[in-house]
């Protein structure tokens, strides 16, 4: 067994504009404004569990939180979209600087325990500028999810 990671770009997203940062999509939310990103990811043959779902942003402030969690739902083929839904709590962390990457969980973590190989799923960025706790109030870049998950070693000679 070994870590793996996987980074997903955002492919849509309300009260946030897609913008081309460094040639690369990123969802720009406004000052102060609630919004969320959506992502979506196939859990491959190789799969165990998950480690982590983490968010990479950035922003143009040096100091400040971003009250933020994240939700997900997935199924296998033939299952509710919702067959497992999972919402944690909002809550914050701070950025690290101005114009950094931050690659953070939220607070409260995606668990995602009944995960399995062969599932989609879609995992949302939900952002609550409005909130009081959320002391950004400049534009938040969202660059993607980086997905960390426990993968099994395959034979090289076994095709997948």
């Amino acid at each position: 067994m070994y870590n793996s990671q996987v980074f997903l770009p955002p492919y849509g997203a309300t009260d946030g504009v897609v913008t081309d940062w460094w040639n690369y999509t990123t969802i720009q939310f406004a000052a102060n404004a609630a919004g969320y990103a959506d992502f979506a990811y196939y859990i491959p043959s190789n799969f165990i569990r998950v480690i982590s779902v983490e968010a990479v942003w950035s922003c143009v402030v040096a100091a400040g939180n971003m009250y933020w969690r994240f939700t997900a739902r997935y199924g296998a083929s033939g299952q509710s979209i919702a067959e497992n839904d999972e919402a944690p709590a909002y809550g914050l962390t701070a950025t690290g600087g101005s114009l950094i990457f931050n690659i953070q969980e939220p607070a409260d973590p995606l668990s995602l325990p009944l995960a399995a190989l062969g599932d989609v799923m879609t995992i949302r960025f939900d952002r609550d500028g409005t909130d009081v706790s959320d002391t950004l109030n400049n534009p938040l870049y969202l660059h993607g999810v980086v997905i960390t998950y426990i993968a099994q070693r395959v034979d090289p000679g076994i095709y997948l």
